[in-house]
């Protein structure tokens, strides 16, 4: 977002160096434009081209020359012309010094002669001795050819890559620490604010639960629940908070129809349809449980506590269906140390109804983990349950 405002990066003068017809060496650093000036010495005229647009081409790479035998040796051509060009950054001793000139022809006497300028003298120049004969190359004879050369660009350094990144990585940095900051601030307040959520739970949130205001207490004793959590208190007052939001939520979620009623339903209906029911009215919805333990396995068995719980459907003297619970997989009563006769209050969600037809008994199947057991008598008195005294609903395990 930032790159056009950043300055442009450094680029170094290029250098040129050059030699007059008699040998006298200039150096100097190239400008946007051409340069003529006069040698000092022996007054020759001297051209420089300016800065090239091109990238600097890379330092020639080959392997050393071998001797070539006479009849293998390639004549040159009659004209051979080679440029030179000072690398970005390098010095002007480390170019290859050439003996070449460069001839001035004029075609006329005003050549070098402009509107409103003096004319420029042109001293005489001794012309190359000629070159001497080169030994021919036999015809017919292969002659192999140059190796390529393998160009690698330069990679730009990490240095110069943050010297042209500053602004937006100054920028990004910035913004970092004030993001960090922002946070910090309100993990500190949030966390200065738990125990005043945690009270407000124990008062409010209890109170409400024992009232019948479930929504209001699911909302409040939930609140205290996370922040109990957060700060891992331990404490008896923080056990209750606990207890009170999963009752909450049970009493919230409470089913509407009676496990008698949901039964008939389910006879009245066919399988696919009450499947169908069940799902969308009744799964996970919550039902409240008051009986007996009828029988408990041996140590060390994995089944499940059997309840003096059965279900009677239908009118008259013979119920038309019956129905128990079945609580293979429910952890609540799974290994705990009741007894047989022990009474036990608790609710749980349902997760299906089916007829077993080996038996002919509808069973009533509960989700494994939803259990908890009821310690706000008051709770239940609001919602038209009627239990035993509330000391003895307190005082059991």
């Amino acid at each position: 977002m930032l790159e056009g405002f950043t300055p442009a990066p450094f680029a170094p003068a290029q250098e040129y160096s050059i030699l007059c017809r008699n040998g006298h060496r200039f150096r100097g650093d190239r400008t946007e434009g051409y340069q003529a000036f006069r040698c000092t010495s022996c007054s020759e005229i001297l051209f420089v081209l300016p800065n090239s647009p091109l990238p600097n081409p890379p330092a020639p790479v080959g392997k050393p020359k071998s001797k070539q035998r006479p009849s293998e040796i390639v004549p040159e051509a009659e004209t051979t012309y080679q440029y030179w060009q000072n690398p970005v950054g390098g010095k002007a001793e480390d170019l290859p010094v050439t003996d070449g000139e460069i001839d001035w022809v004029d075609d006329s006497a005003g050549s070098h002669q402009s509107k409103g300028s003096e004319p420029i003298p042109v001293t005489p120049v001794e012309t190359d001795p000629p070159r001497k004969a080169r030994t021919k190359r036999p015809v017919g004879k292969a002659v192999a050819s140059p190796e390529p050369i393998l160009v690698v660009e330069p990679r730009e350094s990490w240095r110069d890559w943050t010297i042209r990144k500053r602004n937006p990585l100054i920028f990004t940095g910035v913004l970092l620490l004030v993001a960090l900051t922002v946070m910090t601030r309100l993990k500190s307040a949030r966390l200065a604010e738990l125990p005043r959520i945690i009270e407000i739970g124990r008062i409010e949130g209890l109170t409400a639960l024992d009232e019948g205001e479930f929504d209001k207490a699911k909302s409040i004793l939930s609140r205290a629940a996370a922040a109990v959590d957060q700060l891992s208190d331990q404490s008896e007052s923080a056990a209750k908070i606990k207890q009170g939001a999963r009752e909450a939520a049970l009493f919230t979620d409470l089913n509407l129809e009676s496990l008698e009623r949901m039964i008939d339903l389910a006879r009245a209906s066919e399988p696919t349809e009450w499947a169908r029911i069940f799902k969308t009215l009744h799964k996970h919805r919550s039902i409240l449980i008051d009986a007996k333990i009828e029988s408990v396995p041996e140590p060390g068995s994995s089944d499940s506590p059997t309840l003096d719980y059965t279900i009677l459907c239908g009118n008259g003297p013979k119920p038309a269906a019956k129905g128990r619970l079945d609580l293979t997989g429910f952890d609540l009563l799974a290994g705990t140390s009741k007894k047989k006769g022990d009474g036990v209050l608790f609710g749980a969600r349902l997760a299906d109804i089916t007829l077993d037809p080996r038996s002919g008994f509808w069973l009533v199947r509960l989700v494994p983990d939803s259990g908890e057991f009821l310690r706000h008598p008051k709770a239940l008195e609001s919602i038209g349950f009627i239990t035993e005294s509330s000391e003895d609903v307190e005082k059991r395990p």
